[in-house]
Order: C-alpha cells, then structure tokens, then sequence
C-alpha cells in the first residue's frame, strides 16, 4: 500500500483536528523519522501540483489537510448556496450536541454520537454555525467547539436560553433525545431559510 495515500486519508479523516507526528508514526506503525519524510513529501506534492485546492499545512505541532486560500471565495459561495443548506439528521445531531454542551471537543461528540463527526464539524464550521472556541488544557490541547452568533440567527433565537429544555436522560439516550427536541422545535425552519 501506498503509505503517503495512507497518510493522507487518515489526515483527511481527521479533519481539522489535524495529527502529531508521534500520532501518525503509531497509527500507521512507522518509525518517526520515515513518517517526518512521508509528511515532507506530501507537503510538496500538494504545494508544486497547481490542479490542487488543498494544502498540507503545520499548526500546533499537527498536520492537516486545508483549502488554498485563492479558493475562498468559492468555498464561500459554496456555504452560502441552497446546495448546502439543508441540514443532514446526522449534522442536526451533531450541532445540537455542540449547542446544548458547549464547549465540548470532538472526542466528546464522537462519544455521544458513537460514531467520527470530524467532517460533520467542517461542515458546520464552513456554514458558520459552529466554530473553534479554545483548547480544552490536557494532553493534546483538542479544540473546543461553540456555537456561533450566526446559529442564533439561522434558528431565529436570542440566546441559548431559548434552546428547549432537557430532560434528565442517561447518555447512551442523549444523542436521540438532542435530535428529536432541537427537530421539533425548528420544524420547518430551515425550510423557510432555503424558499427566502
């Protein structure tokens, strides 16, 4: 197998997180050193091949894959067309979590969902309704995530205070009871949005 290939779709998977180099050495089973070359060369091929809208970038120590910035306004427009508004159960669960716990980080999420949200929250994250708000302080420093002031507008509310109210559920129930409650109350909403 090719292990740049492999390299870049756990960096694709992991979204914004991004990885250490000592993760991505344990993850693919490669000493350090082979795994600091496979990066390096990844690195430049995204940087020499101009038929690319991605760069592999370094930021706290963790490597992940991001958008050139000449492609911004198409990202944009991409965001803000009716081809992304409609909001997926799997997006709505995932953004209700991040409203009614944030700050939360993505292993958290991940552990109410069951499953990997990574993309869920780039996708949040490029429709603004959702963004970084810090890093939790323990090992690794994961980001946390908030809801944004734009959230507030896309659901027509004045503050989380207007979120509906939870009852006492155990975890393993939370994922659903998010997803039925935030459902029921904008029921419609967002169809409004697209049809304005």
């Amino acid at each position: 197998m090719n292990e740049i290939a492999i390299i870049e779709a756990i960096l694709f998977v992991a979204g914004d997180e991004g990885l250490t180099l000592e993760e991505l050495s344990k993850l693919i089973d490669k000493p350090l050193d082979k795994v600091t070359r496979l990066i390096e060369e990844l690195a430049t091929k995204y940087k020499n091949d101009e038929t690319s809208g991605i760069l592999l970038i370094e930021t706290a120590n963790k490597y992940q894959l991001v958008t050139k910035k000449e492609y911004a306004v198409y990202i944009k427009r991409y965001a803000q067309s009716p081809f992304s508004q409609t909001l997926s159960r799997a997006l709505l669960e995932t953004l209700a979590i991040v409203a009614y716990k944030q700050p939360i980080t993505r292993i958290e999420i991940e552990e109410i969902r069951g499953v990997q949200v990574a993309s869920n929250l780039q996708k949040l994250k490029t429709r603004q309704l959702v963004d970084e708000v810090g890093r939790l302080d323990k090992p690794g420093r994961p980001l946390l995530y908030g809801t944004t002031p734009f959230f507030l507008d896309y659901f027509g509310i004045n503050s989380l205070e207007e979120l509906p109210e939870l009852s006492e559920e155990s975890e393993e129930e939370m994922s659903d009871l998010f997803f039925k409650n935030f459902q029921q109350s904008f029921e419609g909403f967002e169809e409004e949005e697209i049809n304005e």
